[in-house]
């Protein structure tokens, strides 16, 4: 399984399409409060099809913490999906599952950050960026 996470202003995911607006950005003003979206794009392979599999993003500081502190879960958001495998779909080929999370009145302190995506445990793709 691969994916692909952004960074964006805005993101939304409607009917198995990713929309988004602002996005690959690294950078935030720190200090300030952030209206951010995170999106992600998850490719599926067809032996992974017809399975329920758990997504998490986590929010984590440069030193590992994660963040915001006071978050009681290791996981920003979660969520599960099942993406079912279509009439004659080969052997190889993959679907996409789109996923759009807004995150708003954050304030980050100076410093870096990072946006990990995980499905069942494994890491696929992370997103630093930097409050300055």
């Amino acid at each position: 399984m691969r994916a692909s996470l952004l960074l964006c202003d805005w993101a939304e995911a409607v009917q198995g399409k990713l929309y988004a607006q602002g996005v690959g950005w690294t950078n935030v003003r720190a200090g300030q409060t952030a209206q951010i979206a995170v999106a992600a794009l998850v490719r599926v392979p067809y032996d992974r099809t017809n399975q329920v599999h758990k997504a998490e993003i986590r929010l984590r500081t440069e030193d590992g913490a994660k963040f915001p502190a006071d978050n009681p879960n290791e996981s920003l958001f979660m969520f599960d999906f099942e993406i079912g495998r279509p009439p004659g779909m080969k052997l190889g080929q993959e679907q996409n599952v789109p996923f759009a999370a807004k995150l708003g009145g954050v304030t980050f302190p100076s410093g870096g950050y990072v946006f990990e995506f995980y499905v069942d445990g494994d890491l696929l793709d992370a997103a630093p960026f930097q409050a300055v």
